[in-house]
């Protein structure tokens, strides 16, 4: 290898040095096998639908860190998936002691607003209102929250309220902070129930 060469092979490696360094900076990511890190991996695999598998990754957040609020918040909901609602919500009831944050405190309230909707009348006659308690509670927190608006449209439309829930939609597209394609396919979903409702 030439004098040259070895010069740009230096100049290469330093840039890509200075970049690791510079990304790893701007996206801090939990460390490995921090409590952090396994609810991170718990809510990844809820969305997979891997129910087990992320109720290990919150039991292993929760041994690390029992004051985790994440780990609860997620138990919690891969309890109602389940069908364990009484340990779902004892678990949320957990997490909403280790709130220590509004913002902490608005994603316990929507956990509380999920397990509501997951198990509707097998946990009680007035799941709707369960969730409409839990809605406005964390709207109180932050009104600019969309989490709890397209929470409360898809219990409005699991309850075939569905101007209620076209309603909670469009608050979420005018907020416009997250939320907003799983809005606009909720919404889409509705017109067309409406639609086929008509006929």
């Amino acid at each position: 290898m030439n004098l040259k060469t070895k010069a740009w092979m230096t100049v290469l490696l330093t840039e890509l040095f200075f970049l690791a360094c510079t990304s790893r900076m701007l996206i801090p990511k939990p460390r490995l096998g921090s409590p952090a890190h396994h609810a991170e991996n718990g809510f990844k695999l809820l969305e997979m639908e891997k129910i087990d598998a992320a109720l290990r990754e919150f039991k292993m957040a929760r041994d690390l860190d029992p004051d985790h609020m994440a780990a609860h918040l997620g138990m919690g909901l891969a309890y109602a998936l389940q069908g364990k609602f009484d340990k779902g919500l004892a678990s949320l009831e957990t997490a909403r002691l280790k709130a220590t944050e509004p913002t902490q405190q608005v994603e316990v309230f929507i956990g509380f607003m999920r397990l509501y909707t997951i198990g509707n009348t097998r946990i009680t006659p007035h799941w709707l209102s369960e969730v409409q308690q839990a809605f406005e509670k964390a709207r109180a927190l932050d009104p600019e929250a969309p989490g709890p608006y397209f929470f409360m449209g898809i219990a409005y439309k699991k309850a075939g309220d569905y101007e209620a829930a076209e309603k909670a939609f469009i608050r979420v597209f005018e907020i416009g902070k997250g939320f907003v394609e799983a809005a606009d396919r909720e919404y889409t979903s509705i017109q067309k129930l409406k639609k086929t409702a008509s006929q």
